[in-house]
């Protein structure tokens, strides 16, 4: 993540010193117009939050201008997950007792996969 969007950005090109609120949002437009979502946005926030308040922490700028980025952020909402229907379910565990490849065929990965697309 940093090395292809961060660090060849106009963000990570930037010094800490000169990086305002306005930047980081402009970053995360950036980066939502290259089709990545709120979630993987959020995963960018994860990294730049922390570097930023370290410089904080060393009196090297004042505030944190991703504080409250995402808060603020409004960019593609994660797209709506469908549960699988029953139908569905049944078609997916006949296929895995089936299926003779030893990493679908195990018990372990059927109980798996039982308890999470069912609920």
């Amino acid at each position: 993540m940093w090395k292809n969007h961060i660090e060849t950005s106009f963000l990570g090109n930037m010094k800490i010193c000169d990086t305002v609120k306005s930047d980081v949002f402009k970053f995360y437009n950036e980066l939502t117009r290259k089709g990545l979502r709120n979630g993987t946005i959020q995963l960018f926030q994860n990294i730049i939050f922390p570097c930023l308040q370290l410089a904080v922490d060393d009196n090297i700028i004042r505030t944190n201008p991703a504080k409250d980025c995402m808060k603020e952020f409004s960019g593609n909402d994660a797209k709506k997950k469908e549960a699988l229907t029953v139908q569905e379910q049944t078609r997916l565990l006949n296929f895995i007792t089936i299926t003779k490849h030893k990493n679908l065929s195990s018990k372990g990965h059927i109980y798996a996969v039982n308890g999470l697309q069912m609920r």
